[in-house]
């Protein structure tokens, strides 16, 4: 038994896998439906999400954070190929054009950036990077460590601590 393969391909040296960035992880989310702004897409799902004229667009720099509106949701994973060749599905980036789903309340997985100092907690507040990007530290990226460059977001808060890829459960608005 300790030679085989498949015993030893479920070992996880450090932690399970967390989620996957802008999935919903608990029952009873609340959702809302958001029109994009084309011309500011979204990289990837699990982001933090803000509301300018009627439309949703990403956090950008210089961005207070009680203008956070929601975070991105992933709509719904799917293997119907009709659907990603024709672009409305493309996989882990929002497709620009497509209505998006924003968490307005509930828990989500996401992506919390940075090295060993940006280690997140159980409880640990939410921050988003609003000036100085560096690489692995984007604008409108979640951050654990506070600092001149990052805001709090209300009501956000992490859930425990991220896996080996970096993805974490937050919760938001409970």
């Amino acid at each position: 038994m300790n030679g085989d393969p498949i015993f030893q391909a479920n070992v996880y040296p450090r932690s399970l896998p967390s989620g996957i960035p802008g999935r919903i992880s608990r029952g009873n989310p609340t959702i809302e439906s958001g029109d994009p702004d084309e011309s500011k897409p979204f990289t990837t799902y699990g982001l933090p999400v803000k509301k300018v004229a009627g439309r949703v667009v990403p956090i950008e720099a210089g961005d207070a954070a009680d203008v956070v509106f929601g975070f991105l949701v992933e709509s719904f994973p799917t293997s119907d190929t009709r659907l990603v060749t024709r672009g409305v599905l493309s996989g882990s980036v929002p497709v620009a054009y497509s209505p998006h789903a924003v968490l307005r309340r509930g828990y989500m997985h996401v992506l919390a950036n940075g090295g060993a100092a940006y280690e997140t907690a159980d409880g640990g507040q939410v921050y988003v990077r609003i000036a100085n990007p560096m690489p692995g530290l984007p604008i409108g990226g979640i951050e654990a460590l506070n600092g001149p460059d990052v805001v709090a977001i209300p009501r956000a808060f992490f859930k425990g601590r991220r896996d080996q890829a970096k993805n974490v459960e937050i919760e938001y608005n409970i």
